[in-house]
């Protein structure tokens, strides 16, 4: 299985102007957005029939996915809206990957911070300081099915 976490592009702000859930991209988010959805469906894995895109609720992450559905070749990506993901921390992403993603090939997982950077420097064969808004990375996890939990987070 594929794991890819990608931070949301950067929000509008001032916070006084939205709740932190409403913030929508601004231009620059709007941008960075498409940019990573760009390199996104240029992978090969990115395959729709095997390929799940699984995003949080919020508004910023909404149009992030959006954006990263919009720009594959087939435009048919799966995407899942899952609002527990907002402001998650990594257990709790990778509780909700094992109960969602099944059998999937690919999971674009669209998130927030700190939660998505944390996780994204348990990923094996990552060397992850941070992921800043519009980044995102990729990881071969395991050649079958198996628990994220467990595979991120050992006992």
């Amino acid at each position: 299985m594929r794991l890819s976490l990608l931070r949301h592009g950067r929000a509008e702000w001032p916070a006084g102007r939205y709740a932190d859930f409403d913030r929508p991209l601004d231009t620059v988010g709007q941008s960075e957005a498409a940019e990573a959805a760009a390199a996104l469906a240029a992978l090969a894995a990115l395959d729709p029939a095997s390929t799940l895109l699984l995003h949080s609720s919020a508004v910023r992450t909404t149009q992030t996915a959006m954006a990263v559905r919009d720009a594959h070749p087939s435009g048919q990506l799966k995407m899942l809206c899952e609002p527990r993901l907002y402001l998650a921390g990594p257990r709790r992403i990778c509780q909700i990957l094992d109960e969602l993603a099944g059998e999937t090939a690919h999971v674009v997982l669209v998130g927030h911070n700190p939660g998505l950077s944390e996780l994204a420097q348990r990923m094996p064969g990552t060397q992850v300081a941070g992921l800043a808004t519009g980044e995102w990375v990729s990881a071969q996890l395991w050649a079958s099915s198996r628990s994220f939990s467990a595979t991120l987070f050992p006992k």
